[in-house]
This record gives C-alpha cells, structure tokens and sequence, in this order.
C-alpha cells in the first residue's frame, strides 16, 4: 500500500485578517490577563508540595496561527461537539469557540483546579 501525503502552506498574516483577525483580538485580550503555562507550574508544584508527584503533567502551548488552520482543515459541521482533553488554559477550546461558532459546543477537561479555574 503505498501512502500519498498532501503538504499545505497557510500563511497567517491572511488567516487572521478580517473577522479572524477581530476574533484573535479578543482571544489575545483574554490571555493577556492569564498566563496558563505559570499556572500550570504552580499547580504542579502544589501536587509536589502534598507528595503527589504528577510527572505525567506536561504543559503545552497551541499558536492561534497554528492551530485555526488544523481545525479548518478539519472541516468542523454545525452542531458538532470539540472537545480538548488535558486542555490546560484552554486555548484550544477557545479557539474553536471563536472561529467555529456553529459547533454545538466546545469543551474542555482538565485536572489541575487552577487550570480550570
């Protein structure tokens, strides 16, 4: 079987202009005010600090210009339901609740309560 694979290149400067590019305001505004990767290590530290040592907790950060085109192309349908599992600062979640209003809902799980907070 041989496998074709399809390389695509999306410039974001474009991606985030017009009504993206007001969505994107928003969502900078929004994380402006919250640091999701110094709340993570906080929290990390607090299970430490009980000798609940959670090593498996590692922090990743998604690029709004990254991301937006990987859920395009995963051509979303109305009433859909995302969900992000371990989301973090729920960038991701956001994200998908800016740019896909249409989706039934956009949700996301995580287990460090100031994450979640």
């Amino acid at each position: 079987m041989e496998l074709e694979v399809k390389v695509t290149e999306v410039l974001w400067e474009p991606l985030l202009q017009g009504q993206s590019g007001k969505r994107y305001s928003l969502y900078k505004q929004v994380y402006e005010s919250f640091n999701p990767s110094l709340a993570s290590s906080k929290e990390r530290a607090k299970l430490d600090d009980i000798g609940e040592n959670k090593t498996e907790f590692t922090y990743g950060e998604v690029l709004y210009h990254h991301f937006f085109p990987c859920l395009k192309m995963a051509e979303p349908k109305a009433g859909e339901i995302f969900w992000d599992i371990g989301c973090g600062g729920a960038k991701p979640v956001a994200i998908a609740a800016l740019e896909f209003p249409e989706l039934g809902s956009c949700n996301g799980v995580e287990y460090l309560p100031g994450l979640c907070e």
